[in-house]
């Protein structure tokens, strides 16, 4: 399965060919409301854990959330690409649960960051870090 996010000036292309349009089918998300999505956000997270048995119940917190959509640029499709390599990664190092720093490594990982400067551990992370700019990062 391919996923392309953030990218709605493919859907035209795809449409003008019929048999990649057939094959397709576009969801379209809205950005992420914090206070709105909270617990659609917190589903998503316990639903891709439970797939690979690694437990998160004591990381997702309020203030965990508020930075993980931050980090994410308040985008969903971003945020399930980050849980789900982070998941992949701790799967592979054999953890059976999740803590912030395999969030803050991973998004190191994925931005070219050192990891001590993340919104996952930064403490003024809304101030620190502008969402835009993060999105235009690429590691």
């Amino acid at each position: 399965m391919m996923i392309l996010s953030g990218v709605p000036s493919l859907a035209e292309y795809i449409q003008s060919y019929e048999q990649l349009d057939a094959l397709v089918d576009p969801v379209h998300f809205t950005t992420i409301k914090i206070r709105r999505d909270q617990e659609q956000l917190t589903k998503l997270l316990f639903a891709f854990a439970d797939e690979v048995d690694i437990e998160i119940e004591q990381i997702v917190t309020e203030d965990f959330l508020a930075r993980l959509d931050h980090a994410c640029s308040h985008r969903w499709g971003l945020v399930i690409e980050l849980l789900i390599e982070t998941l992949v990664e701790a799967k592979v190092a054999g953890k059976s649960q999740l803590d912030v720093q395999d969030f803050a490594s991973q998004f190191a990982l994925k931005k070219g960051l050192p990891k001590q400067y993340s919104p996952f551990t930064a403490p003024d992370f809304l101030q620190a870090f502008d969402p835009q700019r993060l999105l235009a990062l690429n590691g």
